[in-house]
């Protein structure tokens, strides 16, 4: 039988094989003839093709994207101040080193595509031990000389199409192939420049850089507009309101980006008059017509300076986009909302193994189908602690990024005495506090402070003790009242005083304090997640923690870890898992498994099968 079964089997995963490729290549010709530009409207709205006038549509199109303009710009420049150091300035200008060139090159994907050489960049890194030493000198001689060899810049352009329906060129996002070494150029700029980036963009400026979350902006954001909204006293009224930039990255002109970057060199809850949302942004001033005129006098100074068509460019909108996880992250979906998502993804769940008329039978429960598939389940997510566990994450950077815009506005409003661990909900709270009040328990339960000097440990008051259960302190010793770690220490050393150790705690804190080991090298204290060994916050431990601490029915193991490492197609896998979990709705099926090992009910399955 068994014999039989695999010939079966492989002539069916060589027909299904078949099917497949036949599928996938009519769905490459699909979508290439789909994305093929046939025709497009011009200026005057007329539709034209490549036999007619539509090379010259496109060409006329990117003209007035790149093309250059007269722009003015110093009424911008006078008001910035310069950033960068002059230490910075030395670094950002030292001579190119060949390692350098060579960590440009690798960072790369090996199999991108290329550009009109024909390269990719997997050629030159399998070859560096022939072509490197040109590739260097040809680099370093543009970083000394300011000059390319003539082609070297040539560039293929592909268009995207954005929708179904084209119409126009700007429903079309064009992406630049360029040669490999003219990437190479700009990798090894760019990773120069990323060294002196927090500096010199605005901290409310939150996308593009490495620690700072554009969901910051949302927080901040959404603060603002529950301030609006319920403010009721004073004379003067406040707007908000929303810009979009058009472009942002093609239009901008290239002399004032230049003079931007030239102008660069040398260096209470807080003030926001302005939010930047990579290319979309939010002002905030009165709602008179003193301010709103010099709104529109700065967008003009902006349009003269980096060369932008105002009204095509700036749109006032009052719609809010945002993906799910997006919405999880900052706000605290409510349980009904969570069960009906989570019923939707049952019901698909089991409809899709059942009659398509039908509205499919639940064989097991929502919880249990969330466990990890070696305990029974599918590994679905629990929507509501998947929720909690993202506002955790922003609980965690409360409580760690404390010089930051949204902390400090946070910290200002809801916890001025205190941090995100002791705060309250207080009156009058934002929806989005409310959300990250919920998750404030989950973040205790693994939020640990490391003792380093202990100047910032409050003994009473401070989760410090490698306790998993109860990591305060018990100990009620008056001389304890206020105190920080740093007094248990002997004066100019870093080691417990055991005999001031010994007189003040009981023996449970004795044991926990002088089980922690002390180190010259930490200079300060600081926060650490209990529940991941790298001592960060991850939404993966959270969750996991949430999981595990939930009371779950029991389920008896049948060998289902075994079942899902075996070596056959997912399908399969998924049919043995519905037979040895009574989820298959036919009679044979309907036995009871718990006695039998998975040998045995494997053999049910696959004789069942054939």
């Amino acid at each position: 039988m068994a014999d039989r079964f695999g010939k079966m089997g492989k002539r069916e995963l060589l027909r299904e094989g078949d099917q497949n490729s036949k599928f996938l290549h009519a769905k490459a010709t699909s979508r290439r003839r789909n994305n093929f530009i046939q025709k497009l409207k011009n200026n005057d709205g007329e539709w034209v093709s490549w036999e007619d006038d539509l090379p010259t549509v496109v060409t006329n199109y990117f003209q007035q994207v790149f093309g250059y303009e007269d722009v003015e710009f110093g009424d911008v420049l006078h008001c910035l101040q310069p950033r960068i150091t002059e230490e910075q300035n030395v670094l950002l200008m030292e001579s190119v080193t060949a390692e350098e060139i060579k960590k440009a090159l690798f960072q790369m994907h090996p199999h991108k595509s290329p550009g009109p050489d024909g390269m990719t960049p997997g050629f030159y890194q399998k070859f560096w031990h022939i072509v490197g030493d040109d590739i260097v000198n040809l680099v370093r001689s543009f970083f000394n000389n300011g000059t390319l060899p003539r082609d070297l810049n040539n560039t293929n352009i592909v268009l995207i199409p954005k929708k179904k329906v084209l119409e126009l060129m700007i429903d079309l996002r064009p992406i630049s192939l360029c040669n490999v070494i003219y990437k190479i150029i700009s990798k090894v700029l760019a990773n120069r420049l990323k060294l002196v980036l927090p500096d010199v963009i605005s901290s409310t400026q939150r996308a593009f850089l490495p620690g700072r979350l554009i969901s910051d902006n949302i927080m901040v954001s959404f603060e603002i507009m529950h301030y609006l909204k319920r403010k009721r006293v004073g004379k003067d009224g406040f707007m908000a309101l929303k810009l979009d930039m058009s472009k942002a990255y093609d239009c901008v002109g290239w002399a004032f980006l230049e003079a931007m970057m030239i102008r660069m060199v040398a260096r209470g809850a807080p003030r926001v008059s302005h939010m930047l949302f990579a290319d979309d942004s939010y002002v905030y001033c009165k709602t008179n017509e003193d301010e709103a005129a010099i709104l529109l006098q700065l967008l003009q100074v902006y349009q003269r300076a980096s060369g932008q068509q105002a009204g095509k460019e700036v749109l006032l909108k009052s719609v809010a986009q945002a993906l799910p996880s997006s919405v999880m992250s900052v706000f605290l979906l409510t349980k009904e909302i969570c069960s009906n998502l989570e019923g939707l993804i049952s019901k698909f769940w089991w409809k899709s193994h059942a009659n398509s008329s039908s509205k499919g039978v639940s064989w097991m429960s929502w919880k249990r189908l969330c466990r990890h598939k070696y305990d029974g389940g599918i590994g679905f997510r629990d929507l509501h602690n998947y929720n909690l566990a993202f506002l955790g994450k922003q609980g965690w950077r409360l409580l760690n990024n404390k010089n930051s815009l949204v902390s400090r506005i946070y910290k200002a409003r809801y916890y001025p005495l205190g941090t995100y661990l002791t705060a309250s909900l207080g009156p009058n709270p934002s929806f989005i506090w409310r959300s990250f009040f919920e998750a404030e328990d989950l973040v205790i339960a693994g939020a640990r402070k490391a003792v380093g000097d202990g100047t910032s440990v409050n003994i009473l008051q401070v989760l410090w003790l490698p306790d998993q259960h109860n990591p305060f302190v018990i100990s009620n010793h008056p001389a304890l009242e206020g105190q920080m770690v740093g007094c248990l220490f002997p004066v100019g050393l870093r080691r417990w005083d055991a005999d001031v150790v010994n007189d003040l705690f009981e023996e449970r804190d004795r044991q926990l304090v002088l089980s922690i080991q002390l180190s010259d090298r930490v200079e300060r204290d600081s926060w650490y997640w209990n529940k991941e060994n790298s001592g960060l916050y991850t939404i993966k431990s959270a969750y996991l923690f949430l999981q595990n601490s939930a009371e779950l029915e029991p389920v008896a193991h049948h060998g289902y870890k075994q079942m899902w490492q075996l070596d056959i197609p997912p399908k399969v896998k998924h049919f043995l898992w519905h037979a040895i979990s009574g989820c298959l709705p036919i009679k044979p099926c309907m036995l009871d498994v718990s006695s039998v090992d998975m040998g045995a009910a494997v053999c049910k399955t696959l004789a069942l099968g054939s």
